[in-house]
Parts: C-alpha cells; sequence; structure tokens
C-alpha cells in the first residue's frame, strides 16, 4: 500500500461526515498524515436552489443577493468546520479548505492534486429523495477520485 500522506475529509456539518471525521483523527495520529477538512458549497444561489436556467425564473426563485448568498456560505462552512474540528485531536494540524461547486467533483479535483491522498466521506449527506435522485457524492467520488476513498456509516 501507498503512503497516505494527505487525509482529505468531506465535510457538510452531517452527522455522517463527523463520524468520518472522528476516524479520520485516528488515522492521522497513526500515519502521521496531514489533515485537510474541506467544504464544498454552490457557487451560486441557483445551484443551491437546484434550478438553473429560465425553469428558476418561471417558478419565481429570484436568487439571493451577493450579500446574502456570500454569507449563507461563510456561516455553512464555519459550522460544518466547527463541528468537524470538534471531533479531531486537538494536536493535529489542521487546514480547512472551502470549494465552490458540486462537492464530488471538487473533492476529485482536489483529491487530483493532494500528495498521496486518502479521501474520508460520510456515507451520506444529502436526505435520501435527494440522494436517490441525484446520487450520492461518496459514490460519485467513489467512481472518479485518482485515490483510495475511504465511505464511513
Amino acid at each position: 500500500m501507498t503512503d497516505i500522506r494527505t487525509l482529505i475529509i468531506g465535510c457538510d456539518g452531517s452527522e455522517h461526515a463527523l463520524v468520518a471525521a472522528r476516524y479520520a483523527s485516528t488515522l492521522a495520529r497513526s500515519t502521521g498524515a496531514s489533515v485537510k477538512l474541506v467544504h464544498v458549497f454552490p457557487r451560486t444561489a441557483l445551484d443551491l436552489i437546484g434550478m438553473h436556467g429560465p425553469s428558476a425564473a418561471m417558478v419565481g426563485i429570484d436568487p439571493f443577493d451577493q450579500e446574502t448568498f456570500t454569507r449563507l456560505s461563510d456561516d455553512a462552512a464555519a459550522q460544518a468546520f466547527d463541528l468537524a474540528a470538534e471531533q479531531l485531536d486537538p494536536a493535529l494540524d489542521v487546514e480547512r479548505v472551502r470549494l465552490a461547486g458540486d462537492p464530488s467533483t471538487e473533492l476529485v479535483r482536489y483529491a487530483k492534486e493532494a500528495e498521496s491522498p486518502l479521501v474520508l466521506l460520510g456515507h451520506r449527506g444529502l436526505g435520501r429523495i435527494s440522494g436517490a435522485l441525484m446520487g450520492s457524492v461518496s459514490q460519485r467520488v467513489i467512481h472518479h477520485a485518482p485515490c483510495p476513498v475511504m465511505v464511513i456509516p
């Protein structure tokens, strides 16, 4: 097995992500790998809602103003990072990484740039219906990541 030098923890604030962070904490202590908490938030308000193009306007969905959207993004990242950090050994050196876009795409892209990475994800972050319709982030990362991926139940 290749040495693991970077642990990339998908961090969305869900209970499943917190379990993955606890597992990563133990793994980081035993391997000496660096820890990256990675939070991905949509690029735009319409991405957040999940509707694109003229459909959103037709049903009367107005995009948030930029200030509101930025505040929402900042608050979501801060909360997800703080919750995950509580699960980690305080002695670990942890980097908080914010990315924008589709979570699975951005996690895979980040893993491609990391040194000897292992991606750790909770097995579910979305609700059951959204996960069934869109496919889970963990499934997409497993299929596209250039490195091992651990999905923690």
